[in-house]
């Protein structure tokens, strides 16, 4: 019996190391298709419980993310957590220079309390200077499956000499809606 104890505990640990990995799915088929691009980056998911609905990030918000100047998708998940928490000063400190406010974004995305923000997987492309990162948003209020739909894009200024800190980060230039409406 002492000889078949390390047998089963030999078998069974080889069984729990023989399971195979899960990778994780693209977030949604839009994100499939940013994903072609040459310069992709990783999809923000949108912070929800297996059954879609929206479960608002209780924790703080990671305010680094206002400087970030290398992922982009940092913002992006700054902003999703500050709306998650209906933060929406917060989250409004996402676009440049005071351009948006609260209660202009909260009308924006809807009016719902706490609306669920999904991003797909974005590209980086430099254009005169600068930097751009642009991705698929669908904005759903809390229970609902279908939203809004748009295109977000980010900027950042491309480490221009005489650029400031706010100008080398990434924020918010603008978001084109695919019923035509435009929040910036």
């Amino acid at each position: 019996m002492r000889a078949a104890l390390p047998l089963l505990a030999t078998l069974a640990l080889a069984a729990c190391n023989g399971a195979p990995e899960q990778s994780a799915a693209p977030a949604s088929s839009e994100a499939a298709e940013g994903a072609q691009t040459s310069e992709a980056a990783p999809a923000v998911p949108a912070a929800e419980t297996a059954a879609g609905s929206a479960s608002p990030d209780t924790g703080s918000l990671d305010t680094g993310a206002l400087a970030e100047r290398k992922d982009p998708a940092r913002l992006l998940a700054y902003l999703s957590a500050a709306v998650a928490q209906g933060k929406w000063a917060d989250a409004a400190r996402a676009w440049g220079k005071g351009e948006m406010d609260g209660a202009k974004l909260k009308a924006e995305l809807g009016g719902a309390d706490a609306p669920r923000l999904a991003f797909g997987t974005g590209t980086t492309e430099g254009a005169a200077g600068s930097l751009y990162y642009e991705t698929s948003i669908e904005v759903a209020p809390q229970g609902a499956f279908l939203g809004r739909r748009g295109t977000i894009t980010l900027r950042r200024v491309n480490d221009v000499p005489g650029a400031d800190d706010r100008q080398l980060a990434w924020h918010v230039e603008r978001i084109e809606w695919q019923d035509g409406a435009n929040a910036s």
